[in-house]
């Protein structure tokens, strides 16, 4: 096993509650609360800063119209659509200490998207 260093460390030391109460993309949890760890490993705890969540509504809408004499054909119309209330779902949290984004949500999920489909069945 590799030697590593402080500077090369997996994981810092927490010295206090990296918890916010009111986090920001750019300050997602509290970074004075972690410092560089004096040995080769540092003693933050697993799991001792959540990530966002996230929240995604998906939809869809059919509209069948039979039309022709005998009614075997069909009009369909389609509408679906992907986080319909476009909510942002932050991703990405940064937690690599010394990094110039650490405490950071350095992306975010994708946007509301919809497709329209009419279909002829004959």
């Amino acid at each position: 096993m590799k030697n590593r260093s402080a500077k090369d460390s997996e994981r810092a030391d927490q010295s206090g509650n990296p918890g916010l109460s009111d986090p920001t993309t750019l300050e997602w949890f509290n970074t004075a609360a972690f410092t560089l760890p004096t040995g080769c490993l540092g003693d933050a705890t697993r799991n001792s800063v959540i990530g966002p969540g996230t929240f995604t509504i998906n939809s869809g809408l059919t509209k069948t119209i039979q039309f022709g004499r005998d009614g075997l054909r069909r009009l369909d119309f389609t509408w679906n659509t992907s986080n319909l209330l476009n909510h942002p779902n932050y991703s990405g949290l940064s937690t690599v200490f010394g990094s110039s984004t650490f405490g950071e949500i350095t992306s975010v999920g994708a946007m509301r998207a919809m497709t329209f489909t009419t279909r002829i069945n004959f």
